[in-house]
Parts: structure tokens; C-alpha cells; sequence
């Protein structure tokens, strides 16, 4: 999982044995399931690497969670450098090198090296691989096993070792075991213990080497170890001595611990790691090399303050960067606003340890970029890397797959639907179908077609005469005729027709018929369909003998309806004028009360302080020299301002008292409690009892006082008589009427007026002699906007409105109708044009017939 570069002769993959062809003589499922099982019991991971234009990792084992502690779904379909960011820093280079090598030359290849493990351990591995080829020698996959080798030691148990007692018996058994060689030397150098392990490593023996100094033997380069080690013992600090040995050329790490009575010496055998220097120093070069040609896109390293020490690859100039604008800058002197924002996060997340994968764009190419920490081998974070990969023809064939995928699906599920509704539909639909082959002279039919002809479901398929005698006599030569004529003509047809099944009972069908033509354009078959319409046709029969019922039962809820809606808007108009009326009269009767304790007692108030007054002038007259006290508080207070301005300020009280009272009264005379009964009353009063109930509304809403934008009442009233009629209703007509005059003036601009004009009228004339008026016409006109001859004939409709929702309930004109036209036997009429205004016209009867029942009782 080392290889990518794009020098190999590579081709796309082609996944062989996986289409579910029949290359087995198990089925594909078997197969697979086979296939699994044993490769999930295989010790290790079994991976294969595939090339689509770049390397991903298309199958790899459960056993790479065991080996490297991350899932599979961490490398499955990725890039094979999600892999390569496990492998130890200083074998990355040899294990590229070595997979190259062996799959240009067509060969396998084995090899050992570390990888860091998610939680940090290091660990090492054992690689074995082969590369894929097409039969013209291009290299388009990899197959490979990883298995594990063992753990490096952890770090802690180095760091417990200087406080190791020259006793060890207690813990030989853990330094028999462990893999790397460790000594214990005295003060004097002499060797008290040494480890199987260290046998091996230094090819002696126990026995040779725990002799006492002046007895021992030891080849010269052991000889010259022991020399080092007790130099070692000099210092302060442990530190690491490297010793070869030229007959075996083994290279073994040495580490040091000095303790008060001696020195503890572990050996690691680094052959394999110096071999792998010099590996990666001979290949610095090729590496660079590598870099520099890093095909189809770009890379970067960056140091822990984000500055790139590294920018190569082909891609630079494809992205408009330049080598020497990227080194050595940060990613805001390097890099556009929009990709610095994209980028810097992304950079501090890696140097934390952590690897992230996002996509840039640069003018029109896409590309993948995977960030990744570069560590040491302690596991220190030292910088990052950015690899980019050019994927925007990648993205455009994801798109247009994605495309056709979703496409295909679609039809797929519309199709299915289909089938699944058709065939559910001639089960709840009563449609069957059948074919008549004309070779064999038999009919095909559905089960349903089976069931509409009374036949047995298990019985041979009905012949072409066996079919036309289930049909009735009388409908019989038709289908005979409509049949033959479709096989001779090859037309279509469709017609209604009855079959007689078995028991005698007589069905209602809809039949069609389609002629089917041979290449030559002579009829073959002839599909058709049948569809049970005998409940249609019943139910065709039932719907006339009761349609008559129907349109007399319509008429019925009709006129229910209506009189149901006019006992509703009688409802809605008894409670609403109760309740305007008991609340009208409440506040007149609340505020008379104190009101009258006010006008009474101002007459008295007037001749008190008069008194007060006359009281104070003869004491200035008798005694024109007072107290100074008594000077200094006449003029703190004014007396003499206060002589002038107290009569002014009785007489302004006398006169708000008695609006107030103007006021109560106008609201009495509005409400009109006591007064139900239909009695004669001055309508001029009740309009202007209305008008000041209004008189808020005609103000303007401006927040400037002396605005003239106020809507203008003009009254141009004639000599009315007293009329009989019911008060309170007629002076709910009055307030519906004007309110809604007012609604449509407020939005409009100046001038905005309302003008009410009224005149008698003789309208019944009995007599030459009669000339006194017995009709009263009122008009209540606006200069607003109009309104259409729709709305006009809508207007006194129940619960019609033109105001948005919540601002009316549409029972005001109809109330006011009923009011008019069904309580006064009077008329309430409508002119207005578009443009010109509205005018409501409103005409009484001066008397009333007494024994009608009033309309609110």
C-alpha cells in the first residue's frame, strides 16, 4: 500500500470474478459469504489497492483493526496514503522504494517496518505483496497481507529503571522475557547479570562475561564495549554509545542508566534502522525528484508557525503559485483570503495530532487535499503535509453517475409502482384482460377476465366461439362484428355489453379491443380489456329515480340555509347591541353620578369663595397696614392674580361640567334602554348621538395635533318629522353605516369627508288633499374610492366583507338590511362608482304598522 507513483505503466482496474457471473457453481451470494469467513479467520490483513486514476484501497481484512487500532472504514475506498500516515516517519521512504522496485520488475516483495498505532504505541509489521497486471503488462492493482511482529517497548518502563535494586531476583523473570538485551554492571564495570537476550545480541555467554574482571576474556570488541561502559559511569546522565561488530556488521543501540551502586544497560539491535538511514539518504534525492514531478497535483509542508518549507508538484503553475511565493511565507502571504480561511483551521487541527481531508477549488479545478502531522519518533508533531490530487474530472463523472443513477432509480421505482398498482387494480377494480391469438383461435384472459365470464380459474383457456357465447344474445353479433372488424381493418374499438355466467346472472362490461400487426402489417392478436361496470350501471339507474329527490332536498337547504343564517345574524345582533347598549348606558349612569355632584355644588363653591373674597377687602380696608408676615404671604401667593383668575376658573368647571352632561346624554339617547319599543323619536338626534360616539375616529391618527387631515362630517339635515320607529336598532344602522364610511376614508388622502343629507317625502299619496310627507329619506355619502358592481350585489350578504381577516365579521350591512327592510319595512339601497365615492340611502316609513312583532324583542 506504498505505491503512487504515476512512472509505473498503470491502467484502471477492472474488478474480475465480482459481477455475479457464473464462474462458480455456487451462487454469487455463497460466494461472497464463503469468501469472507475466510478471510476474517486469516491471521493479519489481507488488503488489494486498485488504480482510477489515482490509488485507493478498494478491499482490506478486519484484521488491520487489531494491527493498527483504527476501523476498517478509516482506509476502505480512500486514498492509499490514509495507510502511509501510519508508517514510521523513518521507514516511509524504504517501504516506497522496496514496493516500487518489486512491481516494476514484476515480482513480490516482503518487508518489515514500523507504523504508529492510534493510541501512539509503535509496532512493527511484516508486508507481503504482489502487483496486478493486464495481459499487456500495466500495472492496475496491488494484492498484500500485513501481519504483526510485536510492540516496541513503552517508554515509562525505561524511566522506572534508575530506581532498579541490584537485587533482581524478584524481576528475572520479566528481564528473561523482554526482546531487548539489558546488563547490570557494578561500580567497578563487572557484569552481575545479563538477559538471554543480551547473550544473543553480544554472541557470548552469562558464565563468560560475570567472571571477575581480572579473570575474564573478552574478544577485543567486546573488550572495547565494556571499556565504553565504564566511561559511561564517569558521567552524570545516561547516554546512548553505539558499538559494530565488523564480523557480523550488527549495529546495536546501547542506553545507559547510572545508579548509586552501578549502571543498567539496555541493548536494542538497530541494524535495520541504520540500514534504513542510509536506504533513506541515498534516496533524499530521488525523493525530491518525487516531489518535484508529484503528479496531478500539489505538495506542501508546513512548519508548526505555518510557514510552507515545501511547495512542488506539476500542479503549481495549474493553480497560479510559484515556488518561491510559497516557501518560506505563511498561508496569508501564499494564499487568497477565501483559501487562508479554509486553510488555517485545517492547519492548526493537524499540528494537534489530527489528520483532515477537504476540498479546494482554484478557478475552475477541483481538488482533494489530505492534510497530515508530520511526526518524529517520539511522536512529537512537527509540522504538516498537504498532498492535493486534481479531482474535478472525477467530480464531474461523480455528478453525471449520480445523475444517471438517481435517473435510472426513479425509473426503476416508477415502473415497480406501476406494475404493483396494475396489478392491484385489477383486483379492486374489476379490469381484467385478454388476448386473442388468431392461429389458435383461443382467447388468453386474466383470473379476472376468468371470474366477469363465470369460468373455472383451473379450466383450458376458452376458444374464440366459446368466448362470444358467454356474451348475451342480443349483444352478441355486435362483439362478433366489432372483432372481425379490428382483425380485418385493424381498427379499434370499445363498447358496453352484457355477459350471462353460469347461474343465469347478467354482468354489464365495458370491452376494448387493439389489433397487434406482424412485421408485414397483418393483424396477429387482438389484446383487450374488461371492465365490470354493472354497479356503474346500476348505480346510473339508482341516481335517476333519485335525482328528483335530490334537487327537492337541494332547494330545502337552501332556504334552510338561509333562514338558518338569518337567525344567526339575528343572534349575533341581539347580543351585540345588549351588550353596546348595557355598556353605553353604564358609563352614562357612572359618570352622571359624580358629574351631577360637580354642576351642583359649583353655584354653592361660587358663593363661598365670593364671601372668602369680600371677607379679605374689608380687611384691607379697616386694616391697610398688616403684618409684614401677612405681606410677604400675600405676595407669594398674588393675591391679587388669584382675585382675577379664581371667578374665570369656576366658570371653566360650569362649563365642562355641563359638556359632560351634553356628553351622558347624547350616549342615553344613543343606547336608548328604556326605549325598545317602536315609539317616534327625532332621527336627527340619533345620528348625532352616533357622530359623537365616532367622534375619536374622525380625528386624525397623526401624532401632529393641528393636523387638518380630520374627516369631515357635513350634515345637511331637512325638516324631519318625529318617526316611529325602533331607536336602538336604527341607531345601530347609523353607526354600522358611518363606521365603515370612516374604514375606507382613513386609508385615503385629504380631503376625506362623509356628508349626511336628509329629507321628507310623500311617497304614498292617497289623496289630492294630502300633502304632509309620509317616507323620510337619509343619505350617507363618502368621497373614498367606490366600489365595483360585484361588491355591490355581494354587499348586504351575511358575513361578506372586503376587509382583511380580523378586521370585520361581515354582519354590519346585513344587520343593517334586515334593520331597514324587514324590522321598518323601510328600503337600504347602494350607488357608487369607482373613483366618485359611495352613497347608502336609507328610506323609512313615518309610521309603523303597531301589531308587527319587533325584530329583537
Amino acid at each position: 500500500m506504498h505505491v503512487t507513483s504515476s512512472n509505473l505503466p498503470m491502467k484502471p482496474f477492472e474488478t474480475p470474478g465480482f459481477d455475479g457471473s457464473p464462474s462458480s457453481e455456487h451462487p454469487p451470494e455463497e460466494n461472497e459469504a464463503l469468501l469472507e469467513s475466510i478471510v476474517n479467520n486469516i491471521p493479519g490483513a489481507i488488503y488489494r489497492c486498485t488504480y482510477q486514476g489515482n490509488w485507493k484501497i478498494a478491499f482490506i481484512s478486519k484484521g488491520i483493526e487489531e494491527i493498527s487500532g483504527y476501523p476498517v472504514s478509516h482506509f476502505l475506498h480512500h486514498p492509499c496514503d490514509r495507510f502511509k500516515t501510519l508508517v514510521h516517519p523513518e521507514d516511509q521512504g524504504m517501504a516506497q522504494q522496496t514496493v516500487e522496485e518489486a512491481l516494476l520488475s514484476q515480482q513480490p516483495y516482503t518487508l518489515d517496518y514500523r507504523i504508529i498505532k492510534a493510541d501512539g504505541r509503535i509496532g512493527w509489521v511484516r508486508e507481503i505483496g504482489q502487483g496486478i497486471c493486464d495481459r499487456q503488462g500495466n500495472l492496475c492493482g496491488l494484492d498484500g497481507t500485513l501481519s504483526p511482529l510485536g510492540d516496541l517497548p513503552s517508554r515509562h518502563f525505561d524511566q522506572t529503571i534508575p530506581e532498579f535494586s541490584p537485587k533482581i531476583a524478584p524481576k528475572l523473570t520479566i528481564l528473561e522475557q523482554i526482546k531487548e538485551g539489558f546488563l547490570n554492571l557494578n561500580s567497578q564495570g563487572q557484569v552481575i547479570y545479563i538477559n538471554p537476550q543480551g547473550e544473543k545480541l553480544l554472541q557470548t555467554s552469562r558464565p563468560t562475561l560475570c567472571q571477575p574482571g581480572e579473570t575474564r576474556e573478552l574478544p577485543p570488541e567486546l573488550a572495547q564495549f565494556f571499556a565504553d561502559l565504564k566511561t559511561a559511569l564517569l558521567g552524570p546522565n545516561p547516554r546512548p554509545v553505539e558499538a559494530c561488530y565488523p564480523y557480523k556488521e550488527t549495529w546495536l543501540e546501547v542506553r545507559t542508566h547510572p545508579y548509586d551502586s552501578g549502571i543498567l544497560v539496555f541493548l536494542s539491535d538497530i541494524t535495520a534502522r541504520k540500514q534504513v538511514l542510509n536506504s533513506l539518504r541515498q534516496r533524499e534525492n530521488l525523493y525530491r525528484t518525487f516531489v518535484k514531478n508529484f503528479p496531478n497535483g500539489v505538495i506542501l509542508l508546513f512548519d508548526r508557525d505555518l510557514h510552507h518549507t515545501l511547495a512542488e508538484g506539476r500542479d503549481l503553475e495549474a493553480i497560479h503559485l510559484i515556488k518561491t511565493t510559497v516557501e518560506g511565507k505563511t498561508l496569508q502571504e501564499a494564499f487568497p483570503s477565501d483559501i487562508c480561511q479554509t486553510l488555517e483551521p485545517l492547519y492548526r487541527e493537524v499540528l494537534a495530532g489530527e489528520t483532515r481531508v477537504t476540498e479546494l477549488t482554484f478557478g475552475s479545478r477541483i481538488y482533494l487535499a489530505q492534510i497530515l502531522p508530520i511526526k518524529n519518533e517520539a511522536g512529537e508533531v512537527l509540522g504538516g503535509m498537504v498532498m492535493t490530487q486534481d479531482m474535478t474530472e472525477c467530480k464531474l463523472a461523480e455528478a453525471e453517475n449520480a445523475r444517471l443513477i438517481a435517473s435510472l432509480q426513479k425509473s426503476e421505482a416508477k415502473t415497480r409502482a406501476m406494475a404493483s398498482l396494475l396489478s392491484e387494480a385489477e383486483k379492486l377494480a374489476h379490469v381484467g384482460c385478454w388476448e386473442f391469438e388468431i392461429a389458435t383461435n383461443r382467447i388468453i384472459c386474466s383470473d379476472e377476465v376468468y371470474r366477469m365470464l363465470g369460468l373455472d380459474l383451473n379450466a383450458a383457456s376458452p376458444t374464440y366461439p366459446e368466448y362470444l357465447q358467454r356474451i348475451h344474445p342480443e349483444d352478441r353479433e355486435t362483439a362478433a362484428q366489432l372483432i372481425e372488424r379490428a382483425i380485418d381493418a385493424g381498427e379499434s374499438y370499445q363498447v358496453e355489453q352484457r355477459i350471462v355466467q353460469s347461474d343465469g346472472s347478467i354482468r354489464y362490461l365495458s370491452a376494448n379491443g387493439e389489433p397487434i400487426f406482424n412485421e408485414v402489417g397483418e393483424v396477429v392478436k387482438v389484446l383487450g380489456s374488461l371492465l365490470d361496470i354493472t354497479d356503474r350501471h346500476l348505480a346510473q339507474q339508482a341516481l335517476m329515480k333519485s335525482e328528483a329527490q335530490l334537487e327537492l332536498r337541494a332547494r330545502e337547504l337552501e332556504e334552510t340555509l338561509y333562514e338558518l343564517q338569518r337567525t344567526q345574524t339575528q343572534l349575533i345582533q341581539t347580543e351585540r347591541m345588549s351588550g353596546l347598549g348595557q355598556m353605553v348606558a353604564g358609563i352614562a349612569h357612572e359618570v352622571n353620578n359624580p358629574v351631577g355632584f360637580i354642576y351642583g355644588n359649583i353655584v354653592h363653591a361660587t358663593s363661598y369663595i365670593d364671601d372668602l373674597v369680600n371677607l379679605v377687602n374689608l380687611y384691607q380696608k379697616h386694616y391697610p397696614e398688616p403684618d409684614p408676615e401677612i405681606l410677604e404671604e400675600i405676595e407669594e401667593i398674588d393675591l391679587e392674580f388669584l382675585f382675577e383668575d379664581l371667578p374665570r376658573l369656576l366658570r371653566s368647571m360650569k362649563v365642562g361640567a355641563e359638556r359632560i352632561r351634553e356628553i351622558v346624554r347624547s350616549l342615553r339617547n344613543f343606547s336608548r334602554l328604556d326605549e325598545a319599543d317602536n315609539k317616534q323619536v327625532n332621527i336627527h338626534e340619533g345620528i348625532d348621538s352616533t357622530l359623537l360616539i365616532l367622534q375619536h375616529h374622525l380625528k386624525d391618527e397623526s401624532l401632529n395635533s393641528n393636523s387638518n387631515n380630520n374627516i369631515t362630517v357635513i350634515k345637511e339635515y331637512g325638516d324631519l318629522p318625529r318617526v316611529d320607529c325602533y331607536p336602538s336598532e336604527l341607531n345601530q344602522v347609523f353607526l354600522n353605516i358611518i363606521t365603515n364610511a370612516i374604514d375606507v376614508l382613513k386609508p385615503q388622502d385629504p380631503p376625506r369627508q362623509i356628508t349626511i343629507r336628509t329629507e321628507a317625502v310623500i311617497r304614498d299619496q292617497t289623496s289630492s288633499e294630502q300633502s304632509s310627507p309620509d317616507w323620510i329619506i337619509i343619505r350617507i355619502i363618502d368621497n373614498g374610492p367606490g366600489m365595483t358592481p360585484e361588491i355591490q350585489q355581494r354587499m348586504f350578504d351575511p358575513f361578506f366583507t372586503t376587509k382583511p381577516v380580523g378586521m370585520g365579521t361581515g354582519l354590519g350591512l346585513s344587520i343593517s338590511y334586515q334593520i331597514i327592510v324587514e324590522q321598518h319595512k323601510g328600503k337600504l339601497t347602494c350607488s357608487s362608482e369607482l373613483g366618485k365615492g359611495t352613497e347608502l340611502i336609507i328610506e323609512l316609513p313615518l309610521h309603523q304598522n303597531h301589531e308587527e312583532p319587533a325584530l329583537f324583542e
